[in-house]
């Protein structure tokens, strides 16, 4: 195997391309690269912590509408007895008895007030 000088300057100038592309053109776009990915990472990190701000402001709203809740029910008025409001308020009170003879008449009367109703309405 014959090894030519062309061989070793090829290989030369390929080992510097190598040195210069890894150095003036991979580096800086791969650390951009890495800035742009930490400032996502923040961004989010940022924003998770605002959900859990706000979420633990909806939960202490929550717990305090609930404890405000309870503190009303315990805080409302008992009503009293409706015997106990309208005790020694009123006369006591006896329905007259009322004769077969008014019973009879009030439901004639209740008849023939029914049956005039009906005419008048039906007809023509």
């Amino acid at each position: 195997m014959n090894v030519n000088a062309t061989l070793l300057v090829q290989i030369g100038n390929f080992y510097i391309a190598y040195l210069l592309f890894r150095h003036i053109l991979l580096r800086p776009g791969y650390q951009v690269l890495l800035e742009k990915e930490s400032h996502r990472r923040l961004l989010e990190d940022t924003v998770l912590k605002g959900k859990q701000i706000v979420e633990n402001g909806h939960q202490k709203q929550k717990e305090a509408w609930a404890a405000f809740r309870d503190w009303s029910k315990k805080q409302l008025p008992v009503p009293p007895d409706r015997s106990a409001v309208f005790r020694g308020i009123s006369m006591q009170i006896a329905p007259q008895k009322v004769s077969d003879t008014q019973k009879d008449k009030a439901r004639t009367q209740l008849a023939n007030a029914m049956l005039s109703t009906l005419k008048d309405r039906y007809e023509p």
